[in-house]
């Protein structure tokens, strides 16, 4: 309280001067110095309050700004989480065709020391996992496509985050 009387214009003595003028006022009866005690005391109260409520603006923005940056935080985190999650998605998918193609590549070696009967049933087989595979490469690439526009979407939010947060400093 004695950091905001300072503060204040007026502050301790500026009250107790009011006081002393609306007790010397009535003393005296003069009506007044009553009123202009009581008004001087009214603007070191005022004061206070203005003291007071510019205090709690500043908390206010102070707790608006650690909230901007948690949320940007939030944002980045999402955004390297997305980004492991697509990059581990892609290798499984990697890993996955080159095994559907050595699977292939197996078959097709086995049954190409068949009899001709075998193997153009092994290569008609062959050629549907082929395609079956060919468009799942293609679905799962489709996939990975979505999830890296989903990781410049977010990495878009976090940059205006970023920005707005700028523009939001002192």
């Amino acid at each position: 309280m004695a950091d905001q009387d300072k503060a204040t214009p007026g502050g301790l003595l500026g009250g107790l001067k009011g006081k002393a003028k609306e007790v010397a006022g009535k003393v005296t009866g003069n009506e007044h110095l009553i009123a202009e005690g009581e008004v001087d005391q009214d603007a070191v109260e005022a004061a206070r309050e203005a003291d007071r409520l510019e205090a709690r603006a500043d908390q206010e923005a102070s707790a608006a700004e650690v909230q901007a940056e948690r949320e940007r935080v939030a944002v980045e985190r999402q955004h390297l989480a997305t980004e492991a999650e697509l990059a581990e998605r892609e290798q499984r998918l990697e890993q996955e065709a080159e095994q559907r193609e050595r699977h292939v590549e197996q078959q097709f070696d086995r049954r190409e020391d068949a009899n001709e009967a075998n193997e153009a049933l092994a290569t008609a087989a062959a050629d549907r996992q082929e395609v079956a595979a060919a468009q799942e490469h293609a679905r799962l690439q489709a996939e990975v496509d979505e999830r890296e526009r989903e990781a410049e979407q977010a990495r878009a939010t976090a940059e205006a985050l970023a920005a707005a947060e700028q523009r939001l400093e002192p």
